[in-house]
């Protein structure tokens, strides 16, 4: 008798409201939260019997990939406590960036400048909505016609600061958005654009 069970509710992830059951029966919430995670009392386990507690979480987005999350049962029986512990492995999308310019030395007024940038997902899964938004650098005038991309995607522009951005790169171009989904694991994707100096 008195067998109390803790289950507390793990790291990157929250509660669903309201999901808690006892052998399929629901239970309530308590001040919102999960009825395991204070300790629940089971009043009494007859012999050769056994009760099946449920709830569920959701995946925080923050979460990061390849974390673990790691989900702690204690139950506690005359002084005796057990400790049983789930896992899972979060797979989640992981974008990394690299910029480049050139030529990056004598540069002149005149000059056209190219740069690029290629992000890869190195996580294990799709990277979706993906936006990449790329200011054009001051003292310089974008070269209408010069964006390119080696993924597909869609370009829009910016025409003055804070301004929307739409499907036309007639100047002036204050920033330039390049748009993806989805991006898999492993793949990446550069796009480019150019600059003349002033």
């Amino acid at each position: 008798t008195g067998v109390v069970l803790t289950d507390v509710i793990p790291a990157y992830t929250s509660y669903v409201a309201n999901s808690s059951t006892i052998d399929g029966s629901p239970l309530s919430d308590v001040g919102g939260n999960c009825p395991f995670a204070e300790g629940y009392t089971i009043p009494s386990l007859p012999a050769n019997t056994s009760v099946t507690f449920e709830f569920r979480v959701s995946i925080s987005p923050d979460a990061p990939d390849q974390a673990v999350i790691t989900n702690t049962l204690s139950i506690l029986w005359n002084s005796l406590t057990i400790t049983k512990v789930a896992t899972a492995l979060v797979n989640a999308p992981l974008i990394t960036i690299t910029k480049n310019v050139s030529p990056t030395t004598g540069v002149l007024p005149g000059t056209v400048l190219t740069y690029s940038m290629t992000f890869t997902n190195v996580g294990h899964s799709d990277a979706t909505a993906i936006e990449i938004i790329d200011s054009i650098p001051a003292d310089t005038t974008y070269v209408p016609g010069s964006y390119t991309s080696s993924g597909g995607g869609t370009f829009t522009f910016q025409h003055a600061p804070s301004g929307i951005f739409d499907s036309s790169d007639a100047l002036p171009v204050t920033a330039i958005k390049y748009s993806i989904t989805p991006l898999l694991p492993g793949a990446s994707v550069t796009f480019t654009f150019q600059v003349t100096v002033k």
